[in-house]
């Protein structure tokens, strides 16, 4: 009788072993399959988020290329801020209105208005910025837009966070203009009516963000190695 209990126990036990085996090897197959559909998931649409543009961002720190920052865009939320970001970064010839209204020949624009061959030339411990390449000509406010000056911020719900791509508004008037700003860590004031316009985040090569935020910097932000974007690719979702 002994006996007969004996094996009916490992009985159960090689059985329960059998099943767990059996849900092992389907949770292992529905991850394969999850991981499958979400990779289809992003090539047809970008990625599970509400982009409607990817800018690739090609990074050189002291002439060597160290990486792409991939940004997505919120173009249906922020329309404007992202029809001038893309505007710099593929230094379209459009920018025609810009030349008569600052005086600039299509050469300036051509060269200045573009990511290509500039620097990010503020990195701070929170944040860095990059894309008032008139500053000679505004105060640094980066006043120069495809619209002819700075324009009333859109506003929308993305909040800072760590790669958040956003705009910071001007006190006086709420107004935003070509210079942008990377987060590396949440703002302290944020919100629909705070400082800054969220309008994309960096959602590829966050090792590459940290990389620039550790690199040391004067005390008033200006790096100490030569950091430019010489290339911006843009993808566009629909």
């Amino acid at each position: 009788l002994r006996f007969q209990f004996s094996n009916s126990f490992k009985q159960q036990d090689m059985f329960q072993n059998l099943i767990n085996k059996i849900k092992n090897l389907m949770m292992q197959k529905i991850i394969f399959l999850l991981a499958i559909i979400l990779n289809l998931f992003e090539d047809i649409n970008g990625l599970p988020y509400n982009f409607t543009h990817r800018a690739n961002l090609t990074v050189y720190v002291d002439g060597q290329n160290r990486g792409d920052l991939a940004i997505g865009l919120y173009g249906h939320e922020a329309p404007k801020a992202v029809m001038n970001f893309l505007s710099q970064c593929e230094s379209r010839k459009e920018h025609k209105n810009l030349e008569n209204i600052f005086k600039l020949n299509l050469t300036d624009i051509e060269n200045k208005f573009s990511f290509t061959n500039k620097p990010i030339y503020k990195i701070y411990d929170t944040h860095m910025q990059f894309g008032d390449y008139f500053s000679e000509r505004n105060n640094w406010r980066g006043n120069i837009t495809i619209f002819g000056g700075s324009y009333y911020s859109e506003i929308n719900d993305y909040e800072t966070e760590i790669g958040a791509l956003a705009q910071e508004r001007l006190e006086e008037n709420g107004h935003v203009g070509s210079e942008y700003t990377i987060f590396l860590k949440k703002a302290s004031f944020d919100g629909r009516q705070s400082l800054w316009h969220v309008f994309g985040v960096v959602y590829q090569n966050l090792d590459l963000l940290k990389y620039l935020f550790y690199t040391a910097s004067e005390n008033d932000g200006t790096p100490q190695r030569n950091i430019k974007i010489m290339n911006c690719k843009i993808t566009q979702y629909k």
